[in-house]
């Protein structure tokens, strides 16, 4: 229902007959279904004529014309600024994408790069530890050798001894893994 619907209290009392003070006292009983507020102020719909058997007059039943092709041009341009403001949007976020995929690209090729370096450092750790184990051993067993000769406590270098055999146990398992199942270094 629109503005024109409604009445005031002084101007449907006017229409009725009755005094505002009147109405007023109704608004909470019989008038009750046709009270509305608004900008602050109680009013009432033409409908409540006819609890005084009243008919509505014909000024209120007149119907404004529609203006459907101005409704339908406004429509449309609210559409168009909308549909301007989504492309604009979307041009934005095409934007942030490509730039997004850049920095992946740029992220992958120096992640691949790290990798082939480290890769390296671990083949040459490798390489290192492999020449360093025959020596290693060698000085162990040459201390053992020593020590069995003397009469000292021979425990503490068999210890040494059997974790040096153990390292290089492991680094030939390590070998041959690689050999089976065709591991690059």
């Amino acid at each position: 229902m629109s503005e024109h619907e409604y009445l005031s209290v002084q101007e449907f009392a006017d229409m009725v007959g009755l005094t505002y003070q009147a109405i007023y006292k109704r608004l909470n009983n019989t008038l009750k279904p046709y009270v509305k507020e608004f900008s602050g102020k109680k009013v009432l719909s033409i409908k409540a004529l006819e609890k005084f058997d009243m008919p509505v007059p014909e000024e209120f039943l007149k119907e404004e014309p529609l203006d459907v092709a101005g409704t339908l041009n406004l429509m449309i341009e609210t559409l168009n600024a909308q549909l301007k403001t989504m492309n604009v949007q979307l041009e934005v976020k095409d934007n942030q994408l490509a730039e997004k995929d850049k920095l992946l690209s740029e992220m992958s090729e120096r992640l691949k790069d790290t990798t082939s370096v480290i890769q390296n450092q671990q083949h040459m750790l490798q390489v290192e530890q492999r020449l360093r184990l025959p020596d290693h051993y060698n000085m162990v067993n040459d201390e053992y050798e020593e020590v069995e000769k003397s009469d000292t406590d021979i425990e503490p270098v068999k210890k040494k001894l059997n974790q040096t055999e153990t390292v290089e146990k492991k680094s030939r398992i390590v070998e041959l893994f690689n050999k089976i199942f065709n591991v690059k270094k």
